[in-house]
C-alpha cells in the first residue's frame, strides 16, 4: 500500500499519496499590483489592531470586562464588535491564501523529491 501524505488536521480531508500529490496541477495567479499590495498592508494593519484588542479582551475577567464596557460608549463598543467580526472573516480569507501557497509548495516538493513517501 502506498504511503499517504497528510498535511491537515481536518479528518474529512482527502488524503493523497505522494504520487497523487505530485500529479496535482495549478495555474499561476496574476501578481498583485503595487496598489493591491498597499491594500494588503492596510488590511494587515487593521487585523493587527483587532488582534491587539482581542488580546486585551481575553486578558480581562468577566467582571473586569463588564466594568470596562460600562465606562465605554455603547456605539463605540458596537463598532468594535463589528470590526472584530469583519477582521475574523479577513483572517479566514488569509488562511485560505496561506493554505493554497502551502499546497503549491508541497506539490512542487513532491515533484523534486519523488522518492520521499512523506514530505
Amino acid at each position: 500500500m502506498p504511503e499517504q501524505t497528510q498535511h491537515t488536521q481536518d479528518p474529512s480531508a482527502t488524503v493523497l499519496t505522494h504520487a497523487e500529490l505530485a500529479a496535482q496541477d495549478f495555474k499561476p495567479w496574476t501578481p498583485p499590483t503595487r496598489e493591491e499590495l498597499g491594500k494588503w498592508r492596510e488590511i494587515l494593519e487593521n487585523l493587527h489592531q483587532m488582534v491587539q484588542l482581542a488580546h486585551g479582551v481575553m486578558g480581562k475577567s468577566k467582571p473586569e470586562l463588564i466594568e470596562s464596557l460600562l465606562k465605554a460608549d455603547a456605539g463605540h463598543v458596537a463598532t468594535l464588535v463589528k470590526r472584530l467580526a469583519r477582521e475574523r472573516e479577513t483572517a479566514q480569507e488569509l488562511v485560505k491564501l496561506l493554505d493554497a501557497a502551502e499546497c503549491r509548495l508541497m506539490i512542487a516538493m513532491a515533484n523534486i523529491y519523488p522518492d520521499r513517501g512523506n514530505l
